[in-house]
């Protein structure tokens, strides 16, 4: 069985599983799942009993609501490239933009096993117990010095799934383009964009048999169609982006 597309992988993180709908001001549960603010509190609407994750069942021991704040920068980064005139793709690279939210913020790695604190910001597990190593006080968030009452690390699943499709968007662009924009095969400009295989190609991939039979456009012209398509993956937009720019 091929592996999913990892746009399609990221499409799935960055989509709340009870609307279906991308996520509109993130939260997280202790169980470490997430949904839209407003979502899960419909689902727990006119419950006195304890609360669940809609998920995984787990319990909640109080309706404790805790913001995704990498979750909201990825819609922040999605709705930015899909309003952004031609040409004006602000300063920073958007594939960087993403990396940069599969960050720790501490080891300046991607995150590993990461887990969030009250104030949503995230570090990796082992990262953030090295920061408050020693310590004997309330404990403090490494990024906004907000006071952690306890040591309650909630898993971050949605991030952790965000590196992984980072990683493998990163080694893709590097297996198949050499990293600026070429053909590793045939050594040339990545110039046309398969619709069936939704890959960049250059004009000798266009004549092998593996295209001939397919639909090519100008990755021009698709990059504008994607960015135009307000349901489409986030990451085709920063793929055909970063092949563009």
């Amino acid at each position: 069985m091929a592996a999913e597309n990892p746009m399609e992988s990221l499409q799935k993180e960055a989509t709340c599983p009870v609307c279906l709908e991308y996520f509109t001001e993130p939260v997280s549960l202790e169980c470490g799942h997430n949904f839209c603010r407003a979502c899960i509190r419909q689902c727990w609407e006119g419950s006195d009993t304890d609360m669940s994750c809609p998920q995984c069942s787990e319990t909640v021991q109080q309706r404790n609501l805790r913001p995704n704040r990498q979750l909201c920068e990825l819609r922040k980064l999605k709705l930015s490239l899909l309003l952004s005139p031609e040409g004006t793709m602000a300063a920073e690279n958007p594939m960087e933009s993403l990396q940069k939210e599969a960050t720790c913020p501490v080891c300046l790695e991607y995150f590993t096993e990461p887990v969030s604190l009250e104030c949503g910001h995230n570090f990796c597990r082992a990262c953030i117990r090295q920061c408050w190593e020693g310590s004997d006080t309330d404990m403090s968030c490494p990024q906004c010095s907000e006071t952690v009452q306890q040591r309650n690390l909630r898993p971050n699943r949605q991030l952790a799934n965000m590196v992984e499709i980072a990683k493998r968007l990163s080694l893709q662009a590097a297996k198949g383009t050499g990293g600026d924009g070429v053909c590793r095969e045939h050594q040339e400009t990545l110039k046309l964009f398969c619709e069936e295989d939704q890959s960049p190609i250059c004009v000798i991939c266009r004549e092998s048999r593996a295209h001939r039979a397919h639909t090519v456009v100008p990755i021009q012209e698709a990059a504008q169609e994607y960015k135009v398509q307000s349901c489409c993956p986030v990451l085709w937009v920063i793929t055909l982006a970063s092949h563009i720019s």
